[in-house]
């Protein structure tokens, strides 16, 4: 499975890794979008979902500048930045 969007562009041969497995591709477009963040919502209230996995560096906003050289750079998850 795939999640987010890759950084490089993929090459995939649709008859081996789609068609001949049976797999199912999913996109997500239009509403169906937003009804994601009222799921995730649900599940950081329940304790459910931990984001100390996802995410590996917090800057306050000020340092929007370091954050986005980190990010560029591939070597983090998720950023935080914190007003």
């Amino acid at each position: 499975s795939m999640l987010g969007i890759p950084s490089n562009p993929m090459e995939i041969n649709i008859a081996d890794e789609i068609v001949f497995k049976g797999a199912t591709i999913y996109g997500i477009t239009g509403r169906r979008m937003y009804e994601t963040w009222y799921q995730v919502g649900g599940l950081l209230r329940s304790g459910k979902l931990h984001l100390d996995t996802i995410i590996t560096h917090k800057f306050p906003l000020e340092r929007f500048a370091e954050a986005m050289e980190i990010m560029r750079s591939g070597n983090s998850g998720k950023i935080l930045l914190v007003p």
